[in-house]
């Protein structure tokens, strides 16, 4: 197909056997980019004789490279895209982490599949280890993913996804380490505008907890960041402390 004005990326079309049509593949949202632009005509590549995985692929790839992803969403589709090659594979996978008995054996799983996921993307796209670093696909990055799209209850996965604790992934891996009904808990607390973080709400959750006043968050600052100190340097920091202290005697 022709091309009139400036389009980056091709659609994929499959042909529909038996007719001189084109069924579309990814590509949906440059297509009507492409109407509302007024043009007539879209560049496309013509992929023939694609099998179910092919297409299903490139559909998960396409996504992956869209921007705005929110962690749920990128979580999603590696977590597909290398489900979809290990079954291609023949290779079994019903690991989550509720079903697996050793907290090891399933950390040993996501690590395997975070490799197969960097393996597939630098196959199909000769990316570097910096510029998948880049893009926030190193392994690290999909190791990260997996987990949080394994480990959320998917009923709080969808009741957080429009919130903004649905698009930190900080605040996403601490509700991952919670149980189930630990995050459903807490889901219902961040929607209901209870909490705007996951450790308010369980600290909400949890009777009888005492909220730490301010100063008792300095001096648990203080003795923290003391107690990583050298000798030397804990010296050297009780000096100034006197040296302080004395100081603030004499004026009174």
């Amino acid at each position: 197909m022709a091309d009139e004005g400036e389009q980056r990326t091709p659609v994929d079309v499959y042909p529909v056997a038996g007719t001189d049509e084109f069924e579309l593949g990814p590509g949906l949202h440059r297509l009507k980019a492409r109407e509302i632009g007024g043009h007539e005509t879209v560049r496309a590549f013509i992929i023939r004789n694609a099998t179910d995985f092919e297409r299903r692929s490139r559909e998960i790839s396409e996504n992956l490279w869209r921007k705005g992803l929110d962690p749920l969403q990128r979580a999603a589709f590696i977590s597909d895209l290398v489900e979809l090659r290990r079954l291609k594979a023949g290779v079994a996978d019903d690991v989550s982490p509720q079903s697996v008995a050793a907290t090891a054996r399933w950390q040993t799983q996501l690590a395997g599949k975070a490799a197969d996921a960097c393996a597939i993307f630098a196959h199909a796209y000769g990316l570097t280890d910096e510029v998948a670093e880049e893009i926030g696909l190193s392994r690290r990055s999909v190791y990260l993913d997996l987990h949080l799209h394994k480990a959320i209850d998917p009923g709080v996965a969808n009741l957080i996804r429009t919130t903004a604790i649905g698009r930190n992934a900080s605040q996403l891996r601490a509700l991952a380490a919670l149980a189930p009904e630990e995050q459903r808990k807490v889901a219902a607390e961040i929607v209901a505008g209870r909490a705007a973080k996951v450790s308010e709400a369980v600290d909400r959750l949890t009777p009888g907890k005492v909220k730490p006043s301010a100063e008792a968050k300095r001096l648990s600052a203080v003795i923290g960041h003391m107690s990583k100190m050298g000798r030397a340097e804990r010296k050297a920091a009780l000096e100034t402390l006197n040296e302080m202290y004395g100081a603030e005697a004499d004026d009174a």
